[in-house]
């Protein structure tokens, strides 16, 4: 499927942050700007949902607020935790709602991977690391105007060894899950309290694995309201399937972006009569 966007009314520019910069700025990587209207969509994730991952301009969120004619802020980053991701939706809100009503914003998640993890360091002093597998900085100044310290991410695919100690150490997929549905459930809260039409997706099977079953879990699962999901086990699957793939741990690509959006996103806002 191909989708023709008329650019001809739209402001865009993308914030692209330098990856080999010592610190990530916070500011929002992608954003698409309309002339003449308030409605914003704000969206966060990882790499699925991060902007520069994708082709051309950007991936699923941009399609979104092109067909659907919204401004878009993407806080989406790669290698980002649960806890980040929350984060920046609920701080990106806040700011929203300082100039734009609740009834014209629209929020996506796209949740990650629970073992990735991320620290606060209560210092500006920038640790050495080594990525040899992704691009992405994994220290991040959010909000950009914080100068009491910074954000780290860590994930178990980092080679750094202080990376790998603290997973020795502290690696426990319990736990990282139930952080992830406390994450959750403190984002719906959030949004349901500040009266912001929201979907929310996981970004593969992980995110929620055996969540519904487990006497750790369960209690948090059953709150989670699922009216707000997207209707798909997952991203990945999806657009395995649609790609009639078995290639799993691949990311999605143009027109898998554009699909989703088009095809899956827009019924979805429309059947709750939100467009």
């Amino acid at each position: 499927m191909v989708m023709n966007f008329d650019l001809s009314n739209v402001e865009w520019y993308g914030h692209r942050n330098n990856r080999t910069n010592s610190i990530w700025d916070g500011v929002p990587e992608c954003v698409v700007e309309f002339k003449d209207t308030n409605h914003t969509l704000i969206v966060s994730g990882c790499s699925f949902t991060e902007a520069s991952s994708g082709d051309g301009y950007g991936q699923w969120g941009e399609f979104l607020a092109r067909t659907i004619h919204y401004n878009s802020i993407n806080h989406g980053k790669e290698s980002s935790s649960n806890e980040m991701i929350a984060k920046k939706i609920r701080w990106q809100v806040l700011e929203t709602l300082k100039t734009v009503p609740a009834e014209e914003i629209i929020v996506g998640v796209q949740w990650s991977c629970p073992t990735r993890q991320v620290v606060y360091l209560n210092s500006n002093t920038v640790p050495q690391y080594e990525r040899e597998w992704t691009r992405a900085n994994p220290v991040t100044r959010f909000p950009s105007d914080d100068k009491d310290g910074i954000w780290r991410d860590v994930s178990i695919n980092f080679k750094e060894s202080i990376v790998q100690k603290y997973y020795k150490t502290f690696e426990n997929m319990g736990y990282f899950q139930i952080q992830t549905l406390e994450e959750i459930l403190h984002t719906q809260l959030f949004l349901k309290a500040h009266n912001i039409r929201y979907f929310m997706f996981p970004f593969t099977y992980v995110v929620l694995q055996s969540a519904e079953r487990k006497t750790s879990t369960k209690w948090l699962y059953d709150q989670i309201d699922f009216d707000y999901w997207l209707p798909i086990n997952n991203y990945e699957e999806w657009f395995m399937h649609r790609r009639n793939s078995q290639e799993f741990g691949t990311h999605p690509n143009q027109e898998d972006n554009i699909e989703f959006a088009a095809n899956l996103i827009l019924p979805f806002l429309k059947d709750k009569n939100w467009i």
